[in-house]
């Protein structure tokens, strides 16, 4: 699907390597040194003076005639007055010489591909695009979201809520409340996540009442983020008596849910859980007790 990406990311790449090549073949040669192209583009890609890679270092000789280095900047500029032709052809030439790629400079030099291939059906690349920055795309993808995201493969909405989450993402509330629901639990895992991430302490009418119904593994990732957004202690509250439960299962989950989020009123009993490997708790047990916070680092 990626193809003209992939190409023109190795083609860069091809160049890299070849004028590293020659300038180690060249100073090995001539006794002199290695030119390091990585720092031959301006800190500021918005402008400023750039330095050719035709400067001679050498000043007893003659100097090549000096070719103005194009920025990302510049291809930026490039797109956005329409020239993908341009813009592609220069990021080929000089991306070899800058201190670090941009691949997402190459998502959106290959926009109009990628928009053609979302409207043959590929979410991936109304993802990528996402990704990148494009704000049509972006429209786009939370117009789908919002539409409850039915034709979606549950483990691409899951890619798309973590990048909602990361990105804080507000304007998503309500897809987020669909989420909740959905049918795989992978994606309300990712949803309930992105919430946290998000910290819209509104929602936690939303979480609290699932803690009714909730599996271990679920209610873990509901605690935790009941805990990001202010609602620790009410969780603490419901959890803490039911250590003393008898009924099997109901004293575990609670020991699970007060460890996840650092109350320490559930470790004796997940230390028991840990020595017996008791079933099927005994990776949820690791997965929190992994996360806890070690005593050289509380130090």
């Amino acid at each position: 699907m990626y193809r003209r990406i992939a190409i023109l990311l190795l083609a860069a790449g091809i160049l890299i390597m070849g004028i590293a090549q020659w300038d180690t073949a060249t100073a090995h040669a001539q006794g002199g040194f290695v030119i390091d192209y990585g720092e031959t583009e301006s800190t500021d890609d918005a402008g400023g003076s750039t330095t050719s890679p035709n400067d001679s270092s050498d000043g007893g000789a003659t100097a090549a005639p000096k070719q103005e280095m194009v920025t990302k900047a510049d291809i930026r500029a490039l797109l956005q007055d329409g020239k993908t032709t341009e813009a592609e052809a220069a990021y080929l030439k000089w991306a070899a010489f800058w201190k670090q790629d941009e691949p997402s400079l190459v998502i959106a030099i290959e926009r109009d591909v990628l928009m053609q291939q979302y409207r043959a059906g590929s979410f991936d690349a109304l993802v990528a695009l996402t990704r990148a920055g494009d704000v049509e795309a972006n429209n786009l993808l939370r117009a789908v979201l919002a539409g409850g995201a039915a034709d979606v493969p549950p483990g691409q909405l899951a890619e798309v809520l973590q990048l909602v989450g990361a990105r804080r993402d507000r304007a998503m509330l309500n897809a987020l409340r669909l989420a909740l629901y959905h049918e795989n639990s992978v994606v309300v895992h990712a949803a309930i996540e992105a919430i946290g991430q998000i910290g819209d302490t509104r929602l936690v009418a939303d979480l609290m009442p699932m803690l009714d119904e909730a599996d271990v593994e679920r209610s873990i990732y509901l605690a935790c983020t009941l805990q990001q957004l202010g609602a620790g202690k009410q969780v603490v509250k419901r959890f803490a008596p039911q250590l003393r439960f008898p009924m099997p299962g109901l004293r575990e989950k609670a020991a699970l849910i007060l460890g996840a989020i650092g109350d320490p009123q559930g470790w004796p009993v997940l230390q028991a859980m840990l020595t017996e490997k008791q079933s099927p708790y005994y990776p949820l047990v690791l997965t929190v007790l992994g996360t806890l916070p070690s005593v050289e680092s509380e130090a």
